[in-house]
């Protein structure tokens, strides 16, 4: 289910709340958000404004990581690292044969972008 032209300011509250949540939860464990990821994560959703909603995890480092899944088994994980620089892992079932494409790398937040338009994902990017 791709968003709205409504939807993309409640996504954002959405995201919003959850860094909060993931911030103290982070605390409590003794761990830190690392701003640079969260600044490029918000720099990456405004963006692609009417993106699906990713699900939001923060690792154990303080990155932020975004994951958003798609109905055909596709898949896409974005680990914002700062600097405008992301680790990404994509999966994408090919329409011709049963197998799933898989590719991980380190890249920019534009290259991330290219790689996504590479394996036809843009469905989850709302484009």
């Amino acid at each position: 289910m791709s968003i709205t032209q409504e939807n993309p300011r409640k996504i954002y509250k959405d995201y919003s709340h959850r860094i909060e949540v993931l911030s103290s939860d982070a605390e409590d464990d003794g761990l830190v958000l690392n701003e640079a990821s969260e600044r490029d994560f918000w720099h990456y959703i405004r963006s692609v404004p009417f993106a699906q909603k990713a699900g939001l995890v923060l690792v154990d480092n303080g990155d932020l990581r975004a994951v958003w899944k798609g109905d055909d088994e596709s898949h896409l994980g974005i680990q914002f690292l700062g600097n405008q620089w992301v680790e990404y892992v994509i999966f994408k079932r090919r329409p011709s044969t049963s197998d799933v494409a898989r590719v991980a790398g380190r890249d920019t937040l534009d290259g991330v972008k290219r790689q996504i338009d590479a394996f036809d994902l843009t469905s989850l990017m709302g484009t």
